[in-house]
């Protein structure tokens, strides 16, 4: 039977400009349908993020972990360490390889961002990458 699939793959490249059909269908034909399901998704994610704020216990029933007061005490007993000195430098390697590759990243994102149109990516994929 005729489906309207092929309309979609001849006015792809015409109408859209675009070789990938299933972005053009995402991106062009079908934009509005693709900006409410994101709006649905962010509506619900805010409603979760609201709900589970809302049921977590009161900021002065906390304890501290243990290893942070230790760490805490150390840096307490030597007078030529600062206060949290331990913890800054225990998080020393991971802070340096995503200095380093925090801008690649960015990089790499906004590419697949930009080829999205014509090729697989695009800016689901792009939001991945930099998520």
């Amino acid at each position: 039977p005729e489906t309207i699939s092929g309309f979609f793959l001849d006015k792809s490249y015409s109408e859209a400009g675009g070789r990938n059909v299933v972005n053009v269908l995402l991106v062009d034909f079908r934009a509005f349908d693709t900006l409410g399901e994101i709006t649905v998704l962010g509506v619900v994610a805010l409603t979760v993020f609201a709900l589970l704020r809302r049921f977590r216990p009161a900021a002065e029933s906390l304890s501290a972990p243990e290893q942070q007061a230790v760490q805490k005490a150390f840096d307490v007993r030597h007078e030529a360490r600062t206060s949290d000195e331990t913890v800054v430098d225990y998080l020393m390697i991971p802070r340096v390889i995503m200095q380093w590759l925090f801008p690649v990243i960015v990089v790499f994102a906004i590419y697949l961002f930009l080829r999205g149109h014509d090729l697989p990516g695009g800016g689901f994929i792009a939001g991945i990458t930099m998520s």
